[in-house]
């Protein structure tokens, strides 16, 4: 009885550690869309640890009445040692859900907003590592009502530092659809980010009455938006955006 507590404890303590490497791994290869409690591996996480909590408390248990004069009992204490080390390289040398520069997990920099000389929105997108090809704009969510899609572009030539995107006229590098629904007298909010196929840039907000504010050659991005970056001023010139969030001129 014994030997056989012994075997499945350090099984379930095998199939918690093995887990844990499986998440950091996958938390680190797809940022976004791994890790946490809302985008996928926060319950599996959870029940991992629980299983690997409950083999351990089987391991300790039966180990006190163990016969170690058996040959190789040792086995799978040595394993599983082994194991938990990788876990805690793995945590230490991967970045899990913080990209580079301590940036929050899937996030490569930040949208911000300004206008042109008629006062119509232009986007300033700020990447600070990868690239996005996808600008989203979507109306502001109403409870029970999603964010509204109201324009979608792309592009065949990724941002990989900065570009100035006008919404009403986009250009030859975008390909998008009817730019009309972004008529900010009928919208109360919008709400614009840019994404690529690993990483997506903050979000911004802005209603008219705050375009309306602005300046032309200012860029104003959310107070609150991710932990990297979070010391730029709110509104920068448009030729210093980048620099402001990612900390310094591109590579």
């Amino acid at each position: 009885m014994l030997r056989t507590s012994w075997r499945a404890g350090h099984v379930l303590l095998a199939v918690g550690l093995g887990w844990w490497l499986v998440d950091e791994v996958l938390t680190t290869a797809l940022p976004g869309a791994w890790g946490g409690p809302n985008i996928g591996g926060g319950l599996l996480l959870l029940l991992a640890t629980a299983v690997g909590g409950l083999g351990l408390v089987a391991v300790l248990l039966s180990g006190a009445g163990l016969d170690r004069r058996r040959p190789r009992w040792w086995l799978p204490v040595a394993a599983n040692a082994a194991l938990a080390l990788v876990v805690v390289a793995a945590r230490i040398v991967l970045p899990g859900d913080s990209g580079p520069g301590g940036w929050d997990s899937g996030l490569n920099g930040v949208t911000g907003v300004a206008v042109d000389d008629t006062g119509s929105p232009v986007l300033a997108l700020a990447v600070c590592y990868g690239s996005v090809d996808t600008v989203s704009v979507y109306g502001p969510n109403r409870g029970d009502r999603p964010d509204e899609p109201l324009l979608e572009l792309r592009t065949d030539e990724p941002v990989t530092t900065s570009a100035l995107v006008d919404l009403a006229d986009p250009g030859p590098r975008w390909t998008c659809g009817d730019a009309s629904a972004l008529r900010l007298d009928q919208q109360e909010l919008v709400i614009a980010t840019a994404q690529g196929d690993r990483y997506g840039l903050a979000q911004v907000a802005f209603s008219a009455e705050q375009l309306a504010a602005l300046r032309p050659g200012e860029v104003r991005r959310d107070a609150n938006g991710p932990s990297s970056g979070s010391q730029a001023p709110l509104t920068v010139p448009a030729a210093e955006f980048r620099d402001a969030v990612c900390g310094g001129p591109a590579d």
